[in-house]
């Protein structure tokens, strides 16, 4: 299976999120998500470019979905 990673530019378009938001999401404050896929180095150094795993973001993205309809359901029913 090969791996497809996708860059930042890329990931927020494909969320429809600004990069701040991203981030925040790798973070540890308020709008952390400790299920957000967390990014790959891909320079040698470490410090360099990252990118994202894009099957994890589409895994992340199921559960966002798949959360979302739980909830609504569960609405529906306690009304």
């Amino acid at each position: 299976m090969s791996k497809k990673f996708i860059r930042l530019p890329a990931l927020c378009q494909m969320l429809g999120l600004a990069r701040s938001s991203i981030y925040n999401r790798l973070g540890t404050g308020k709008y952390a998500d400790p299920d957000f896929p967390r990014p790959i180095q891909l320079s040698l150094t470490g410090k360099g470019a990252v990118a994202w795993d894009i099957s994890e973001i589409e895994e992340w993205m199921e559960k966002k979905a798949k959360s979302r309809r739980f909830s609504e359901s569960r609405k529906l029913v306690c009304r």
